[in-house]
């Protein structure tokens, strides 16, 4: 084979990889969540309602994860960009917390953002994305 042939197979295997890296790190994880579980487990702690199948600790671990990327560009999500979530009108002392959470999914009036945050804890939770 000439040295072009050779350079093209290998630039086709290496772009093949790449695009099948974020398909196969997806098939590797656990599904991911819905907003209505994430809105669960954190009532389950707020309202005592139901039973939370998340430690309190483990809440707190994935919401502070997500508070080092806000105000920073988004961490890549399976091949995708998380979007960019504005809760800077929610974060009352200047880290998002689960209180903060707790916030968002209890005001109807927000429940678009429902599925953008789930989708954060998924990526903190080391799941794949929620896609409805």
């Amino acid at each position: 084979m000439k040295m072009r042939q050779i350079c093209i197979i290998v630039l086709c295997v290496a772009l093949m990889t790449m695009m099948a890296s974020p398909v196969l790190a997806c098939r590797c994880r656990k599904p991911g969540r819905s907003p209505g579980w994430w809105k669960h487990q954190i009532n389950a702690y707020f309202e005592g309602k139901g039973k939370p199948h998340v430690s309190w600790g483990a809440l707190e671990e994935w919401a502070a994860r997500i508070d080092e990327y806000f105000g920073m560009s988004p961490p890549w999500f399976y091949g995708y960009p998380l979007p960019m979530v504005d809760l800077l009108d929610y974060i009352a002392n200047g880290e998002f917390t689960v209180d903060d959470a707790y916030g968002i999914f209890s005001d109807t009036d927000e429940n678009h953002m429902w599925t953008h945050l789930a989708n954060w804890f998924n990526w903190a939770a080391n799941r794949r994305p929620y896609w409805g």
